[in-house]
């Protein structure tokens, strides 16, 4: 197929990677602090704190590899995707434990967006590597 009879990829298909990335981002912070808490008694605080650490660094991560791959409208990407991965994450915990969110996931979904909107941002401002300064 030549370039000019190629059919443009759909919309969607360019955030796949950032979500993956900060899904990926999340687990694995998430898992570390699972390893911390089964090696040593930590209070309830520190593990409140860790998870709200991982969820922001998740939307960030998901932000920023968005803004950086289109350089125009970080802010609402990066808070879109932010909130999006919070219902991934969401999803994913009511499907594992059974137990349906309360009120502190909108505080945990308003977080990410924030998150997500400042790496959003971050992306879109960002140098790219071999484009001289003007």
């Amino acid at each position: 197929m030549s370039r000019r009879t190629r059919r443009a990829a759909p919309w969607y298909r360019k955030y796949w990677l950032a979500i993956a990335g900060g899904l990926l981002l999340c687990i694995g912070i998430l898992s570390l602090g699972a390893l911390a808490a089964s090696l040593a008694d930590l209070p309830r605080w520190v593990m409140n704190s860790l998870v709200l650490a991982a969820l922001g660094c998740g939307a960030y991560l998901t932000g920023l590899l968005a803004g950086r791959r289109h350089r125009r409208h970080g802010l609402r990407n990066g808070g879109l995707l932010g909130v999006l991965l919070g219902i991934c994450v969401l999803g994913i915990s009511t499907a594992c434990t059974g137990h349906v969110p309360h009120l502190h996931a909108l505080v945990r979904l308003v977080w990410m967006a924030v998150c997500g909107g400042a790496g959003g941002i971050q992306g879109v401002n960002q140098k790219q590597p071999g484009v001289p300064e003007e």
